[in-house]
């Protein structure tokens, strides 16, 4: 195999690349996808009536060629969930050190 062949720091990178690539494409489908999960959910349609009128409406997973309702929650949790922020530690006060 070929990556079985790269330096260990290579692979590592490019393994990095790959998931950045992958997040921003789940992030993306979440962002076209979720108003109209979000539309849907508004008027009391199931997960599983979402996926059956989103392999209607001509929408595309990620993977495979159709919408479950198992895909159509987790693309809906990526939608709904809030970033994370990083939490920084306050500044030592006024006259104190950190050791």
């Amino acid at each position: 195999m070929p990556w079985q062949e790269l330096p260990a720091s290579q692979f590592r990178a490019l393994l990095k690349k790959s998931l950045a690539t992958r997040r921003s494409r789940i992030l993306d489908l979440a962002a076209e996808v979720g108003p109209v999960i979000e539309e849907y959910r508004a008027q009391g349609y199931g997960y599983r009536r979402i996926a059956a009128l989103l392999n209607l409406s001509g929408y595309t997973p990620l993977r495979g060629s159709t919408w479950h309702p198992t895909t159509v929650v987790r693309v809906w949790q990526t939608y709904t969930t809030q970033p994370v922020q990083l939490m920084l530690p306050k500044p030592p006060a006024e006259g104190n050190t950190v050791t």
